[in-house]
């Protein structure tokens, strides 16, 4: 078995979608605030954007929560059963 320190699996998918979304909010921020209309619309636009953006962020944190807690009962499960067929071989 390989010691722990080799086994370096890293996921990138976390930081790309935070890179995507920051890239979404500032290009939304850019492209309203140089927009041709009046402050209050663009308020309004920024505000619901902005509500858009919590929204989504809402939405990867329940995912991301739900993949953690799967897991973490995969990894319970396996432990179990490492420990189950060690208490079995003695």
């Amino acid at each position: 078995m390989r010691p722990a320190a080799e086994h370096r699996e890293t996921n990138h998918t976390g930081r790309g979608v935070l890179l995507l979304l920051g890239g979404v909010v500032m290009g939304a921020a850019v492209g309203l605030l140089t927009a041709p209309h009046s402050g209050e619309r663009t308020r309004r636009r920024i505000v619901r954007k902005a509500e858009d953006v919590k929204d989504l962020a809402t939405n990867l944190y329940a995912n991301l929560a739900e993949s953690v807690e799967g897991l973490r009962r995969g990894v319970t499960r396996q432990f179990e059963a490492g420990k189950k067929y060690i208490d079995q071989k003695r």
